[in-house]
């Protein structure tokens, strides 16, 4: 079953797939970190949820308020929860897109489920930082935290 994606419009003309994780979690940071070396291609753009841009789409609000989830935005459209993380994999190729195909074939409840229950412990199991990630100097254009200041004045429209 397809990932029904949420719409969203910005003029981030200059990026097509973003990837939003939240900056203290250090499961997150790690799976930023992982997704960094998979990544051959370079296909995504990360950014916190705690970022400029993540608050320019309301993004904090459209997660349910909160930073437990991982939000993939793509040239306009959301994905939240286990469905930004099939998107991430499919897009990926290879050996990642059969990891997704197989997720997908796991009911919506199910997984959102398990996602859920990792994102309530998972400060608890890996802990937490004072500090989002810092990224390298050769991948630090792959991150995008002030980017609204750069885009003078565009508006997002949000459609939770």
């Amino acid at each position: 079953m397809p990932v029904e994606p949420r719409s969203r419009t910005c003029c981030l003309t200059f990026v097509s797939r973003i990837i939003f994780y939240d900056g203290p979690c250090q499961l997150c940071q790690w799976w930023v970190r992982f997704l960094l070396r998979a990544d051959k291609e370079a296909l995504w753009q990360f950014a916190s949820l705690q970022s400029p841009l993540a608050r320019h789409l309301g993004l904090g609000e459209a997660a349910g308020g909160d930073q437990d989830s991982v939000v993939v935005w793509e040239n306009g459209k959301t994905w939240f929860r286990s469905g930004a993380v099939i998107v991430i994999l499919d897009r990926m190729g290879g050996r990642w897109r059969m990891m997704a195909k197989l997720l997908r074939l796991v009911p919506l409840r199910w997984r959102d489920g398990v996602y859920r229950f990792v994102a309530r412990y998972r400060n608890r199991w890996w802990g937490r930082t004072d500090a989002c990630l810092i990224p390298p100097p050769h991948v630090r254009h792959r991150f995008l935290e002030d980017v609204p200041e750069k885009m003078g004045g565009c508006t997002a429209t949000v459609k939770h």
